[in-house]
């Protein structure tokens, strides 16, 4: 069992090319972690949260040369529809219409004399049982040409996008953890050749492996907790600036992702992860070389 509150024995120097670079070496795979980490996770919430508000939600499209039949077909449609039994249904207006339409067309782009949809929003209210179907009879009978669109096309293949991001953010970050490894390995290594001698003497006055081997896990789960935290301060600052930007942007393309809590959570439990990988490695590592050298 490693000591963790044992004082070390404090028989391996820092030196310039261990102690020095080894943090800095963990930080940028712990930066690609959290990076990686907070892409899977707020995209899966955010494509979560606007798909519970669209289920709920048909759209109810009518065009036609005379904009103001349209209009008039759509006030029957918002009169109808509102008979059914826990469902809401509002007219947009011009203003609402365009603004849907600035995001694909750039802001300024949509001209008074652009033809546009009347647009009815249908909203179910929770435990509806009303169905897409209801909505085309109901609709059908005053606007025979309208298009009733429930959004579930478009929103299968956000879903289906969203699960490729969170299958390539968990490949990345099993790579990271390997990689985190093997650095960790090499470097234990030689150490290990570098300090041989003296290890050599510990033996001889009666340490055991298990004490080496916690020594070299002791000052590697500094160099994680170094490294981890220097990754999740540069990802949190990296993170800040992107949302910065996107607030910016404001397209209204993509729902406004944000992290979940349980996200958080595992966000802050980066620098222990990264002491836990880096000791474990590094002990592992003492044991089983020792091993082949006796």
């Amino acid at each position: 069992m490693i000591a963790f509150f044992r004082r070390p024995l404090n028989f391996l120097p820092e030196t310039r090319d261990s102690g020095g670079i080894l943090p800095w070496v963990i930080a940028v795979m712990m930066y690609l972690c959290a990076l990686g980490l907070v892409a899977a996770l707020s995209l899966n919430a955010g494509v979560k949260s606007w798909g519970a508000n669209l289920d709920r939600r048909i759209s109810v499209q009518i065009v036609d040369v005379d904009r103001d039949l349209a209009i008039e077909k759509a006030k029957q449609v918002v009169a109808v529809v509102g008979q059914l039994q826990r469902v809401r249904a509002r007219l947009l207006s011009d203003v609402e219409v365009r603004a849907l339409l600035e995001p694909w067309l750039g802001v300024g782009n949509v001209s008074e004399d652009l033809p546009i949809p009347a647009i009815v929003d249908v909203i179910f209210d929770p435990g509806a049982e009303i169905t897409r179907d209801d909505i085309e009879l109901a609709v059908i009978n005053v606007a025979p040409d309208a298009r009733v669109d429930d959004h579930q096309q478009w929103l299968a293949q956000l879903r289906d996008f969203a699960h490729l991001i969170e299958a390539l953010a968990t490949l990345i970050l099993f790579l990271v953890v390997m990689t985190t490894v093997a650095i960790v390995t090499f470097g234990t290594r030689a150490r290990l050749a570098a300090h041989q001698a003296m290890i050599d003497i510990l033996h001889l006055i009666g340490a055991e492996d298990h004490i080496i081997a916690d020594e070299f896990g002791y000052r590697f789960m500094v160099y994680g907790v170094r490294g981890g935290v220097i990754g999740l301060v540069a990802a949190l600052v990296t993170l800040f600036f992107l949302g910065r930007i996107a607030a910016s942007v404001g397209s209204g393309l993509l729902p406004e992702f944000q992290l979940p809590l349980a996200g958080m959570i595992l966000l802050g439990l980066l620098p222990i992860a990264a002491a836990l990988i880096t000791m474990l490695t590094a002990r592992f590592t003492v044991l089983s070389q020792l091993k082949t050298t006796i």
